[in-house]
């Protein structure tokens, strides 16, 4: 039994870290540095059409709404993103985002062929159809794999949109409105004592 097999992942962000940390002069004591298995998420009723921004400065690290801190990452608290995961629902819109159940049969075409774009810095993280997340899903897995790491920085603003195919939009059953869930899945960066 390899006993490193465990870590294979946790040992690639350490060394991705460190690859950045110097390439990029960021100034982290990567000795402190401890990544931790996480995911960030955002749960958000949102209009239907145009682009739509997931992160608007208002919601703080507040449980079961998102777990950013406004559009960004506090000091230190560094992400590496190497998976995303999408669901959406239909709900009365007074439902509080936390008690929706979000799932991904029968998604609209015109969310289907939206796309999950993530930028930071004006460099682009994450460009997903929403379709090529939801068809990734397999064996109970409900991520896609990046197949690459993608660094989210602290201190600097993060931007999380749903570009809608131009000219279309999702039409929501009568008296509903659309609630969408996004997961990002990696490692996270807490400082060792």
């Amino acid at each position: 039994m390899n006993l490193l097999s465990n870590q294979e992942q946790y040992l690639k962000v350490v060394t991705y870290l460190g690859e950045k940390n110097q390439k990029h002069g960021y100034e982290w004591n990567t000795s402190l540095l401890k990544p931790m298995p996480g995911d960030l998420f955002i749960n958000k009723k949102i209009g239907t059409s145009g682009n739509i921004n997931l992160l608007d400065g208002e919601s703080n690290n507040v449980r079961g709404v998102t777990n950013f801190d406004k559009n960004t990452l506090n000091e230190g608290r560094i992400f590496v993103m190497d998976g995303v995961s999408f669901a959406y629902s239909f709900e009365d819109p007074t439902t509080h985002v936390a008690s929706v159940n979000y799932g991904t049969s029968n998604l609209p075409a015109e969310l289907r062929f939206a796309n999950l774009v993530v930028k930071q810095n004006n460099e682009v993280l994450v460009k997903l159809p929403i379709n090529s997340i939801v068809n990734s899903y397999e064996n109970g897995v409900k991520y896609k794999d990046l197949g690459a790491f993608a660094l989210v920085l602290p201190k600097h603003a993060i931007e999380v949109d749903i570009e809608f195919p131009s000219g279309v939009g999702v039409k929501p059953p009568a008296d509903k409105e659309l609630f969408v869930s996004v997961f990002f899945r990696g490692f996270e960066t807490y400082q060792k004592r």
